[in-house]
């Protein structure tokens, strides 16, 4: 999963079918994509528990991996296998 997030984030704007496209291609995986808001202090969370490397608290795609990375830890099994 983290490789099509940093294909899609190095890519240029998106036109409206490509963006549907890949919404249509989410859904077939049963993803969703969401946007939230992480604090400083859960950045350095990750950071301390060895989810992201310090020197990438500001990159977004390694802030987003790291949260990955928790919550395939985190979630039993089964919930990762379904989705993932």
């Amino acid at each position: 999963m983290t490789e099509a997030i940093a294909a899609e984030a190095t890519s240029g704007p998106l036109t409206k079918a490509e963006r549907m496209r890949r919404v249509r291609q989410r859904k077939k995986n049963g993803l969703r994509c969401l946007q939230i808001e992480v604090r400083d202090s859960e950045i350095t969370a990750l950071i301390a528990q060895g989810y992201l490397a310090a020197e990438q608290r500001r990159d977004l795609v390694a802030v987003q991996e790291a949260l990955y990375l928790l919550l395939e830890r985190v979630l039993p099994p089964a919930a990762v296998a379904r989705n993932g």
